[in-house]
Parts: C-alpha cells; structure tokens; sequence
C-alpha cells in the first residue's frame, strides 16, 4: 500500500501536468491526448479526488464523445482510435454517467471488423481475417477476437 503522503505527491503531479483546456498529455509540453485523460480521471477516481476537481476534464471527455456513442483518438480525430470507446465506458461508469456509459456499451457491442478471406496459400498471413471481432478503428479487421457477448 502506498503511504497517504506519496500518494498525494503522486497525485499532485499528475495535477500539474492538466493543460488548459482541462486535458491531459502523454508528457509534459505535449498537446492534449484524450487516451490520457481518460487514464487520469482514473486515476483520480481510484484516488477519491474530489468531483468538483475532475469535472472540468470529465465534462471535457462528455463533449468529444461522439452521438453514437463512440470516442476518438483526439478532437480533431473524433472518428479514428475507436479503441478508447472501452477506457471510456469504464470512466463514465465510475462517474456515474449512466446514460453516456450505456451509449458507449451499446457502440461497442453493435461494432463488429470488417472480414476478409485470407489468401489461400500464402504463409505470410498469420492471421484469419475472416473471424468478426473487434477493431482499432472503423473499417478495419479485427484486433480482437470476441470472448464474450
């Protein structure tokens, strides 16, 4: 466990690195990476920051998340790096954002990859492209194999 007082120091800094626009780097003079800030917020959560503390960068990530439920790599990118539409159900369950969290459960469980035939014969493919799972990003294969649904 870790000491109250190295808890805070740690929390402190990860205070310090929030920009203006109430987001998070990856590193320190980096611009804004919604990765990060969801990763913050959970930190913060786990943390027992207070809400009035996050609700700037939560309110922030509210308004990036798209009407269909998903969230982008970055503002500027609201429709690429859909893989943040998990980290984000999680936050907003954590939050209490009930009607945001489910919109983002029902995006990622209406999402399936796009399927392809793999070559016959060829050994350089690895991979059986024509098992529906789960993409990094819109039209793509998938990355990930369905466990469960």
């Amino acid at each position: 466990m870790i000491a109250a007082s190295t808890r805070e120091k740690f929390l402190a800094r990860l205070w310090d690195f929030q920009l203006p626009e109430k987001a998070f780097p990856y590193y320190r003079a980096a611009g804004d990476a919604t990765e990060a800030t969801l990763m913050a917020l959970l930190a913060f959560f786990a943390a027992g920051s207070p809400a009035a503390k996050t609700g700037p960068a939560l309110s922030r990530i509210l308004r990036l998340q798209n009407a269909d439920g998903s969230l982008g790599a970055s503002e500027r990118n609201r429709a690429d790096g859909i893989w943040l539409t998990a980290p984000l159900a999680i936050v907003l369950h954590h939050y209490g954002c009930a009607r945001q969290r489910d919109s983002a459960l029902n995006f990622l469980r209406a999402l399936k990859s796009d399927t392809t035939a793999a070559p016959v014969g060829d050994p350089k493919v690895q991979i059986d492209q024509s098992i529906a799972g789960w993409p990094w990003v819109r039209k793509s294969f998938g990355w990930v194999e369905p466990t469960e649904l």
